[in-house]
């Protein structure tokens, strides 16, 4: 069943969502914590992606026994690792979706729990000037699982975020998204759908969004 409601915009996560960058991240995580004698396993990261790097930092110098102090520089160490690091890409489908967006005139934004530099260093400036906002984790105080990362994004687009479409890829960032009060579409690009069930709707790759009929019938909407 199509819900009645007019949806006008679009706020998509970054990560793994947009790009393949899970498994990288996870791979700088992992070198970045190892100098300090952490380890973590991939159940103790895909499920908390889209949380602000600051507080699952934090999360992993606790579960080690060390000082928050430590917080900073392992966070600047995993970026740096990553940078130099990733086989960044885009999922196949997101270019065509993003192009058609751009050409009906449908607002869209980028809402990640990644820092700016990151995503302003790996992304192509063609493809990035394309999103009217971008809301990245050092922009807001409370990241995912709170609402303000997609509030803030709505707002900027001078949208309801009662009429914005999320399309997110991990528990965090689907909570934020109801929180808010948007309609949220997963994708288990990184995750089992059994994790992803408090979306309103789960899909198995980006490339099958058209063809949710919430996401097409925006193109009704547009002018």
């Amino acid at each position: 069943m199509i819900p009645s409601k007019k949806y006008q915009a679009v706020l998509f996560d970054f990560d793994g969502v947009l790009a393949q960058t899970m498994e990288d991240n996870y791979k700088a995580w992992l070198k970045s914590l190892k100098k300090y004698n952490i380890s973590i396993s991939a159940q103790e990261y895909f499920p908390y992606e889209g949380m602000k790097l600051e507080k699952l930092a934090k999360k992993y110098c606790q579960k080690a026994g060390l000082d928050k102090s430590l917080v900073e520089d392992i966070i600047k160490n995993k970026e740096d690792l990553y940078l130099k690091n990733n086989k960044f890409q885009l999922y196949r489908g997101v270019k065509s979706i993003i192009n058609l967006l751009h050409a009906k005139n449908i607002p869209f934004a980028i809402v990640t729990a990644g820092l700016y530099n990151r995503l302003h260093s790996t992304l192509p400036e063609n493809f990035l000037k394309k999103f009217k906002v971008i809301i990245t984790g050092d922009q807001v105080k409370r990241g995912k699982p709170f609402p303000d990362p997609y509030l803030k994004a709505a707002k900027l687009l001078s949208v309801d975020i009662k009429k914005c479409l999320v399309i997110e890829n991990a528990p965090l960032g689907i909570k934020s998204a109801k929180k808010a009060g948007a309609y949220c579409i997963a994708v288990s690009s990184t995750m089992g759908q059994e994790f992803l069930t408090e979306a309103d709707e789960i899909i198995t790759s980006i490339n099958q969004l058209r063809g949710v009929a919430v996401f097409d019938k925006l193109f009704n909407n547009s002018i």
